[in-house]
């Protein structure tokens, strides 16, 4: 029974809460008016169901809520101890209806809240739409009159665009061919490097660059440029073929000895000549044959020498050493072979076939190359300006430095190497090698010179005019050579056919008052005559300056002369008088101040002097 009535008060007490949570629920309604009519009726009918009949709840209105209580425990529960059972069914009912009621409340208050804000943010809404209407017909009729501005416009540019389009084609057409061009360009370049490579014999660097134009045609592949496909494979086919083959013969070339079969034939015709002469010879002669036996034998051993160079050659092209190491080789061969044996010079001897365009363009690049080389290293010599015979003074009269000296030697022995090729023109091409390597010569003295020009009669400066003098003194003496006459006449022929000289200069050659040097001399002695008129300047200029400081001692000592005393004056003129030329006449005009002024000098001034009227004084 205990547990029973500490049940109920516990019924008792939410009740209690329940309603008083009703109450205020209601007040707070009933303080905002209608709008919240809706939800006390809600609450209303809520504890209606609950109690169970409207007079429960018409005496809660009326604040009996200890009535309304009591009768709700009576109607429950009653006087049956059993029907206590329901008070957990009760009290779970009045939970849930409180939590519904609280619900309610929030919502209330959440609906007065949003209610008062939604017609602010419509009016906000509605004032922002009828701002964004105004500004999409101002953006329309911008549009329109935007519209209307480029289609004028187009229609007003059309003829231009035409001609534009016309253009551009034309533009983009000239970039196809520069394009085109660039390709070329760069394949030449490649080409070109290969080739310095290669005569230089810098084979890997060859290779690299092979390398890379291989690369190239790789990139090409895709072009529909037919014509600069094949080009470009037919120039990679062609480098690799000979670099190919360079590589093949690195082998074969420290056993490539020219002299060896050069020796040998040399040797053969030595060794049969007594033979030929002594055996073979008389039976011709018998037979009445005109042939001779030994020279016979020499030129069929001159046709294997013949076909072994035709071999030979093409692969020494493009390594300078061994190439011009066969030309040296070739080149003693032919003198013994001339002055030794008597081989004729109008039987085919090997300098037809160092005569051929590609081996002689060769020969021309090779001499050259080497020939620049030695001017480098004799200009760079300690002892370029200093003479050889410097202490042998016959021998020395012309004070020739050792760069000069080696210089000339130099163009010597090229003339030595090519005169004895077959034809004129390609003399006249070895002719015209020594002409540009005299002129080179002589831009190099001249830059020296210019270096020295503060010191013009310094030692360099008068080595370089003693060069100067030299090479202009030889090259007259060659042109009055045999050999350089016949090159004359025969570079007569060739202006004469080609018109490139004005009949005064065709007369002057055919009657020998010019040379083939000629054009070289005038060059050296214009820097002969530059370099002297310095020498003379230089010369005067410090004659002239210490004449005008002699000039100005002499007038001052003059003045004293004639400024002296009267008294004074005579006594000196009596002393020059009567010591002529002796030490006391030096001493008196010491004395007064007369070092430079010679004593005849002195005695006119005087004499001048003693002319004056006496004035008094």
């Amino acid at each position: 029974m205990r547990i029973l009535a500490d049940r109920g008060s516990e019924v008792i007490n939410y009740w209690f809460q329940l309603l008083l949570g009703k109450q205020q629920f209601g007040v707070c309604c009933s303080e905002n008016g209608d709008q919240r009519k809706n939800v006390e009726e809600k609450s209303d009918l809520n504890i209606a169901a609950l109690a169970g009949n409207e007079q429960v709840c018409e005496g809660t209105d009326n604040g009996d809520l200890p009535s309304y209580v009591s009768a709700f425990i009576e109607k429950e529960v009653g006087n049956d101890l059993k029907s206590l059972k329901k008070l957990d069914k009760l009290i779970e009912q009045m939970t849930e209806s409180k939590m519904q009621l609280e619900e309610q409340a929030i919502i209330s208050a959440w609906v007065l809240t949003v209610s008062s804000e939604i017609p602010k943010r419509i009016q906000s809404a509605l004032k922002n739409a009828e701002e964004s209407k105004q500004f999409l017909y101002q953006s329309l009729e911008q549009e329109t009159h935007l519209s209307s501005s480029i289609n004028s416009h187009l229609l007003t540019a059309q003829p231009w665009m035409e001609d534009l389009g016309a253009m551009i084609n034309q533009i983009e057409e000239i970039e196809r061919h520069l394009a085109y061009l660039k390709w070329i360009s760069q394949i030449e370049e490649l080409s070109d490097n290969i080739q310095q490579y290669l005569m230089t014999n810098n084979v890997p660097e060859a290779a690299s660059t092979l390398v890379s134009m291989a690369e190239l045609d790789i990139k090409l592949q895709e072009s529909s440029c037919t014509h600069l496909l094949g080009f470009m494979r037919a120039t990679v086919k062609f480098w690799h073929k000979i670099l190919k083959d360079k590589l093949t013969r690195q082998e074969v070339y420290p056993y490539f000895m020219p002299e060896w079969y050069l020796a040998q034939v040399l040797m053969w015709i030595g060794n049969h000549t007594q033979f030929l002469d002594e055996k073979i010879q008389p039976i011709l002669d018998k037979a009445g044959s005109s042939v001779n036996a030994r020279l016979e034998f020499s030129r069929g051993l001159m046709m294997l020498v013949l076909e072994k160079l035709a071999a030979d050659i093409p692969c020494l092209l493009y390594d300078d050493n061994l190439f011009c190491h066969l030309v040296d080789e070739v080149l003693l061969f032919e003198r013994e072979l001339h002055s030794v044996h008597g081989y004729p010079g109008t039987f085919a001897n090997c300098m037809h076939i160092l005569s051929e365009e590609t081996c002689f363009q060769r020969w021309l690049t090779v001499e050259r190359k080497f020939a620049l080389q030695k001017m480098d290293s004799m200009l760079s010599s300690e002892a370029a300006w200093i003479s050889q015979y410097k202490d042998i003074t016959d021998v020395d009269e012309m004070k020739v430095p050792d760069c000069a000296e080696t210089f000339m030697t130099l163009l010597l022995v090229i003339t030595d190497r090519y005169k004895h090729l077959p034809t004129a023109s390609r003399k006249l091409q070895f002719l015209e090698l020594q002409k540009d390597l005299v002129d080179d010569f002589r831009i190099r003295l001249t830059q020296v010179m210019k270096e020295e020009t503060r010191a013009s009669l310094g030692f360099r400066y008068c080595a370089i005019l003693n060069a100067v003098n030299y090479i202009s003194t030889v090259l007259a003496d060659w042109a009055d050579n045999v050999f350089f006459l016949q090159l004359q006449q025969a570079a007569l022929e060739v202006f004469a056919e080609n018109n490139t000289l004005s009949k005064l200069q065709l007369g002057q050659l055919a009657s020998m008052e010019s040379s083939v040097f000629d054009d070289m001399i005038n060059l050296l002695e214009r820097l002969k005559h530059d370099m002297l008129t310095r020498q003379v300047d230089h010369v005067f200029r410090e004659v002239k300056d210490a004449a005008k400081l002699y000039k100005k001692e002499s007038v001052k000592e003059a003045c004293i002369v004639l400024n002296l005393n009267i008294g004074s004056a005579l006594l000196l003129k009596d002393v020059l008088q009567s010591t002529s030329g002796q030490p006391p006449a030096t001493a008196a005009l010491n004395e007064v101040g007369i070092y430079k002024l010679a004593q005849q000098d002195v005695e006119i001034l005087l004499n001048l002097r003693t002319n004056w009227p006496n004035t008094g004084k």
